[in-house]
């Protein structure tokens, strides 16, 4: 695993698979480690086909924490499960259009 941020980034945790294709691609050829969280058990597999480093269950942590984090999904529920595996000092980056509201933390 890298150990330094690639190109300022580090790894990254990404939600939702129909937007996640195409930013898996760009983050590996950034030389990104990649984590994917999906309940699909075939987007899981794509993922990992993409270049994906891991791939698990939206209830699962990834192998290390992240620096930063996209959640594509509208959920509030979902950001306040990626500041869970987030690194001091990461980002989270809420990609939807809209969200639920976040649960209490």
């Amino acid at each position: 695993m890298r150990e330094e941020p690639c190109q300022a980034r580090g790894p990254s945790e990404l939600k939702r698979w129909r937007e996640e294709r195409h930013t898996i691609q760009v983050a590996r050829h950034w030389g990104c480690e990649v984590y994917v969280l999906s309940r699909s058990a075939e987007h899981r597999a794509h993922a990992m086909a993409l270049g994906a480093a891991w791939a698990g269950q939206p209830q699962e942590s990834p192998p290390h924490l992240v620096h930063s984090a996209i959640n594509f999904t509208p959920s509030g529920a979902v950001t306040l499960a990626a500041l869970r595996i987030l690194r001091k000092g990461g980002t989270v980056a809420m990609a939807g259009i809209h969200s639920s509201p976040l649960p209490p933390i």
